[in-house]
């Protein structure tokens, strides 16, 4: 899939980028008890409920997600879904 944009989230600590298909790639750079920095990967699709994560993804989602492109991304996941079904 390729790569839209990346967002400027003026947060070295939070990276995301936008796929082609409304996905949202989320990079967190967090830190355990022990003050260790570790990577915490995810991914937004659209029409995801992104409640609970940074409110900054949150916002994001939303201005992104649109309703063409949640009906888009729907529609090709249910396509996929018959032909793999199709498939076996």
């Amino acid at each position: 899939m390729k790569r839209r944009e990346n967002h400027p989230i003026n947060d070295p600590d939070l990276q995301v980028t936008q796929l082609e298909d409304g996905h949202l790639e989320v990079r967190e750079t967090l830190v355990d008890a022990d003050g260790n920095q570790y990577y915490h990967r995810y991914v937004v699709h659209p029409g995801m409920h992104t409640g609970g994560k940074d409110v900054r993804v949150d916002l994001l989602a939303k201005r992104v997600h649109t309703p063409k492109v949640v009906a888009d991304f729907t529609e090709a996941e249910r396509l996929r879904e018959l032909r793999e079904l199709n498939r076996a």
